[in-house]
């Protein structure tokens, strides 16, 4: 069914390179972010101060954080920080968590605006205005006017 709509209307504003490279790059960032975010929690667990790197620092402490570096970009590097397997579990977590609700949002997204939508249906509200039962007692005397009388009139 939804062939058959996509079929009757054309798309004046097809899609463009712009939306995917613009989706790339701010997903890219949050899980760059997400891996920062995973060392400090698991520092801070260790008992740490919460401490996240410089910003000139994001980007290159990043391959040495990956492979479990507690301390990598950090300013002033914690006495009792955590160790390597901790940061590495809770990258792990945090990274599924991040692409789990990353999915979940983008199949949300292309459900509602993307090619495949459904077009042309009515939401909950209009399907009750139209059809709803509000509308049929209100409208009763002219669905079945043997039943019901019609306002200001007596019954026949």
């Amino acid at each position: 069914m939804a062939n058959l709509q996509q079929d009757r209307r054309s798309n004046p504003y097809p899609w463009s390179w712009e939306i995917p490279v613009g989706v790339t790059i701010v997903v890219s960032f949050v899980l760059v972010l997400t891996v920062h975010v995973a060392r400090a929690i698991a520092n801070w667990f260790s008992g740490s101060p919460w401490a996240f790197p410089e910003s000139r620092a994001i980007f290159t402490s990043l391959p040495a954080t990956l492979t479990g570096n507690p301390t990598a970009g950090l300013a002033e590097v914690p006495a009792n920080h955590a160790s390597g397997t901790s940061v590495i579990v809770w990258v792990i977590l945090l990274e599924i968590v991040v692409l789990v609700a990353t999915t979940w949002a983008a199949v949300l997204t292309l459900r509602r605006f993307g090619s495949g939508r459904i077009k042309g249906m009515a939401t909950p509200a209009e399907v009750d205005q139209v059809l709803g039962l509000t509308r049929l007692r209100k409208h009763a005397h002219i669905v079945r006017p043997d039943l019901h009388t019609a306002p200001g009139r007596g019954r026949r």
